[in-house]
């Protein structure tokens, strides 16, 4: 297999930078309404549920179209797709500035999901493949920061800015700018690209059927089922916080509640940080680290049960942690997982597959968890919260010994 990459460590380093900071952006914009979720409720303009679906339905066109993303990026340059993600993106968050028809808007946030269906996949393909090969691991790493990294900045400009709109403003704004960033980049660094005949580890046919047994045979379908419940709590709780907090506790405004929250996005943004130091000095097995992850978050989970009647300085706490310690166990059971898979030449599109799963957790938490909490209450939220928790600690648990003996068989001589 032919496989490009940058064997100038200073063009390495310069594409990380660009990539990080266009998917660090791309972020922030696919967080604009969940950023903006508590003022538009608080004006009226929407309820909960009404803007939960708008979001949702980014994320159903979203994660439809990443395993197709996954599979074109194995397949084809990936550059292009982030320019093509961004530019479709400058102009849907432009005309949602521009338009509050409810219909009209939700419309327009699936378009957005569509344009966007390569960016991850290609993010991830150039991380992995094309850096320089000294660069990949820590730049797999570092890229953990951009997507947290990127929600941060969507809060920060939504308390910020003077209405609700500006935010998509701002957005469309930047997106043209770092798409046009990265295409100068790209033409800089491209000619110093160099192509080499790799070879890659074949799965007994070349049929979608064997690496859909290779699926199987592994676990990595356990880890894809707990990824989808992982997502929907990570997106829950950082899009619902400031909406939480505003209910819950009447004397805290919605500007200092989206403020508050950021506490939980910047915990988040450490998980993959803290995750790396894990893999290289603790935990070589993801399941085990996995499992031992997630039932550290479980406690923090059900303080959310005492939603308003403890300090809310306790419940962003709270929150903060289960999201950091939820963030290291996606480092494990997500890009490590993919990352193995490169081996096989399906690096791109296992990595799709499990950005689909994580934006169908988007949209549990937004469309799902929402219409919960409009029909009864937070407390019911999170008793669900709790029973899901317990449900994926529980398959976290079965699927160790399933991963166990696949890594022995495939990649012990690697460790």
């Amino acid at each position: 297999m032919k496989q490009r990459y940058w064997q100038s460590a200073r063009i390495s380093v310069l594409v990380f930078i660009s990539v990080f900071l266009s998917f660090a952006y791309i972020s922030m914009t696919k967080m604009c309404f969940s950023a903006s979720m508590v003022f538009i409720v608080s004006e009226g303009t929407m309820t909960k549920f009404e803007t939960g679906n708008i979001v949702s339905m980014f994320y159903v066109t979203y994660a439809i179209l990443q395993v197709v993303g996954g599979f074109v990026v194995d397949k084809y340059p990936p550059e292009k797709f982030i320019t093509i993600g961004m530019v479709g993106a400058a102009v849907c968050n432009l005309l949602v500035y521009y338009n509050r028809n409810y219909v009209f808007v939700m419309i327009v946030w699936a378009l957005n999901g569509i344009v966007q269906f390569g960016v991850y996949p290609a993010v991830f393909k150039i991380l992995t493949t094309m850096l320089k090969p000294e660069h990949r691991d820590l730049g797999l790493v570092l890229s953990g920061f951009s997507n947290p990294v990127g929600t941060l900045a969507s809060y920060l400009v939504a308390a910020l800015v003077p209405h609700w709109r500006y935010n998509f403003l701002v957005s469309a704004i930047g997106l043209v700018a770092f798409g046009v960033i990265w295409e100068i980049v790209f033409a800089v660094s491209k000619r110093h690209l160099v192509t080499v005949e790799t070879e890659v580890k074949r799965i007994e046919t070349k049929s979608e059927e064997s690496f859909g047994r290779l699926i199987l045979r592994s676990g990595v379908w356990l880890f894809m089922i707990i990824g989808l419940v992982r997502g929907s709590f990570d997106n829950g709780f950082r899009s619902l916080t400031p909406t939480m907090i505003k209910e819950c506790y009447d004397a805290v405004t919605p500007a200092f509640a989206t403020i508050l929250s950021t506490v939980v996005l910047v915990a988040g943004a450490f998980g993959t940080l803290s995750a790396h130091f894990l893999h290289v000095h603790v935990f070589k097995n993801e399941a085990k680290a996995l499992f031992a992850l997630l039932c550290c978050a479980f406690p923090l989970v059900g303080v959310t049960l005492l939603a308003g009647r403890v300090h809310y300085v306790l419940l962003v706490v709270a929150l903060a942690l289960f999201v950091w310690i939820t963030g290291m166990a996606g480092f494990f059971s997500v890009s490590l997982i993919s990352a193995r898979f490169g081996k096989w030449g399906r690096g791109g599109t296992l990595a799709g597959i499990f950005n689909a799963l994580a934006a169908l957790g988007i949209v549990i938490a937004n469309s799902i968890f929402t219409a919960i909490v409009e029909a009864t209450s937070w407390f019911t939220t999170s008793v669900v919260w709790v029973c899901m928790m317990l449900f994926i600690i529980a398959l976290a648990a079965v699927l160790i010994r399933i991963w166990t003996r696949f890594i022995k068989k495939e990649f012990f001589t690697h460790h």
